[in-house]
């Protein structure tokens, strides 16, 4: 992607993360090179602690902590959520390592454009309580001689919703919940992005076709060059989010304060990720319908 790309070349999306942040990260670290790419608008999490709060700010996203702890009441933490998917008009959700089942309300409203990675061969290996070393100890006791990354739409259950990728690791002789752990992650971090990128491309196709079917925020699309904010069309004149560096068409220069979050931007730098593209297959199922997308496919 070349300086200069108008903001259509992107896609608005948001990260959900509870912990460390490595997937999170490799995401945001990654030189997406098709030709739209996600731009990551803001990060929720549920943990104002994880070390994924941090990342997320070191890389000029807003971090947000929204919980049951900062709004006991499951309306008001509802309308929180709304509120910051909706001021940063996101058209994608990328949950990764998040600990919580998103609101059937949130679900309902961006369906068929939300994603998450589970490290284990769904539907093996899933559902609550399957996260940390959980799978990894579940494969072993079953067994198993491969396990694997899984991406995944989400729907209102957790790990459900139809397959978007899979890449398959081996089980090793000797392994520990631990070392399987490892090796699964370094796929993940691989797997991640791709699968990303390809939803973001899906979804800006069918932005192309039809600008309000990828739109739950209800904007228009409008972008006010003048101030480099993004522009709230259904709040009062003027309303606008902290302006996000995506390395695309933000000048490094940005001092501008934030109105909703704490940012510490920076000059939108990313890091390329190497690796040789791996085969693909048909993926196990396809995407949900209100994607628009063509071409789906499962990494091996």
């Amino acid at each position: 992607m070349q300086a200069g790309q108008p903001p259509e070349s992107t896609v608005s999306a948001a990260l959900f993360a509870s912990g460390s942040g490595s997937n999170v990260a490799a995401l945001l670290e990654h030189r997406y090179s098709g030709a739209v790419r996600p731009c990551y608008r803001c990060l929720i999490g549920n943990n104002s602690g994880a070390r994924v709060m941090a990342w997320a700010r070191e890389h000029g996203v807003p971090a947000y902590h929204v919980s049951r702890h900062t709004h006991p009441q499951r309306d008001a933490y509802l309308a929180r959520l709304e509120e910051i998917l909706t001021a940063h008009r996101i058209e994608l959700i990328v949950l990764a390592g998040y600990m919580k089942l998103l609101p059937a309300a949130i679900v309902r409203r961006w369906r068929g454009r939300i994603l998450n990675i589970h490290p284990a061969l769904l539907p093996r290996h899933g559902g609550r309580g399957m996260y940390g070393l959980a799978p990894h100890r579940a494969v072993l006791a079953a067994g198993e001689q491969e396990t694997g990354v899984t991406v995944h739409w989400v729907n209102e259950e957790y790990d459900g919703g139809p397959i978007l990728m899979q890449r398959t690791v081996p089980v090793r002789a000797g392994d520990t919940a631990e070392t399987l752990a490892r090796r699964v992650l370094a796929v993940e971090h691989d797997v991640y992005w791709r699968a990303v990128e390809q939803a973001a491309g899906a979804l800006a196709r069918a932005r192309q076709r039809d600008p309000t079917e990828t739109d739950p925020a209800g904007f228009d699309n409008g972008y006010d060059t003048g101030t480099g904010h993004e522009v709230r069309r259904d709040g009062p004149p003027g309303a606008a989010v902290p302006h996000v560096t995506c390395g695309v068409y933000a000048a490094p220069s940005d001092t501008r304060p934030a109105v909703y979050g704490d940012v510490r931007r920076r000059s939108g730098r990313v890091l390329a990720a190497g690796g040789a593209e791996p085969a693909v297959r048909p993926a196990v199922a396809s995407a949900p319908q209100g994607t628009a997308s063509a071409g789906v496919a499962g990494v091996v």
